[in-house]
């Protein structure tokens, strides 16, 4: 079971898993190593216009022409929208290489995998696996951690914390909890942070845009309408009391 619990990429435990189109998980920080820019295709701009007036040029005369035969048809003008925005980045999945496309919002955009990071969570707990040391895992082996700081929000080892920590100067005044205190603390704060909007992390999402699927705060609603302009947004709380009755 520990292999299902490790990541793709890393092959440490999944942190902050976020979930592909693929339906295959990353940590979040994975996936932003993996996403790449997208660019426009070549010529684009040289046809672009012409492209676009010879479809709309299509349309208008089939328009015209369930117009003269008398029927109408309600989904014909639908044709006429202009196409969603191309994808700003894309993550090529390292399990299956399938490609998964986000807006400018990048993997902070993708749908956090809860249910992962909670049985990852509880797996560590329950198997006492060992923390490591925050600072000295990038040497190969890192040694497990024995405190963690909850002002510098990181793990130590006896050596790191003696030389990166030391209990004397500013620092004395840091809180040194235990390291099951410490998953306890990071477990909170990323609840906190899972509040929050992946696009404007200072505020907190409220609205649900049932178009798109996401929850929004109140600027993607007022600074980012090209998103959201004309969608079906409701308040979060009431649509969560709407599900919990259905």
């Amino acid at each position: 079971m520990e292999d299902e619990l490790r990541c793709g990429q890393c092959c440490g435990f999944y942190h902050v898993p976020v979930l592909l189109e693929c339906r295959h998980a990353l940590c979040l920080a994975c996936a932003r190593e993996l996403q790449k820019a997208t660019t426009p295709p070549r010529g684009e701009d040289e046809g672009g216009e012409g492209g676009e007036s010879n479809c709309s040029e299509v349309d208008k005369l089939s328009v015209l022409s369930d117009a003269d035969s008398g029927v109408s048809c309600s989904s014909r003008p639908t044709s006429l929208v202009d196409p969603p925005p191309p994808p700003a980045y894309t993550i090529t999945c390292p399990s299956c290489t399938a490609v998964t496309a986000t807006d400018e919002s990048g993997a902070g955009g993708l749908p956090r995998y809860r249910v992962l990071a909670a049985v990852v969570d509880k797996h560590l707990e329950r198997y006492q696996v060992a923390e490591p040391c925050q600072l000295c895992e990038g040497s190969g082996a890192p040694r497990p951690a024995q405190v963690f700081c909850d002002q510098c929000l990181v793990f130590y080892c006896s050596a790191c914390r003696d030389a990166c920590h030391p209990a004397r100067g500013p620092l004395a005044t840091h809180w040194l909890v235990s390291v099951a205190e410490g998953r306890a603390l990071v477990r909170a704060r990323r609840r906190e942070r899972e509040g929050r909007c992946p696009r404007h992390p200072q505020e907190h999402v409220s609205m649900f845009c049932r178009t798109c699927r996401i929850p929004v705060c109140v600027l993607c609603l007022t600074h980012d309408q090209q998103h959201h302009h004309h969608h079906d947004v409701h308040a979060l709380n009431a649509l969560t009391k709407t599900h919990k009755v259905m």
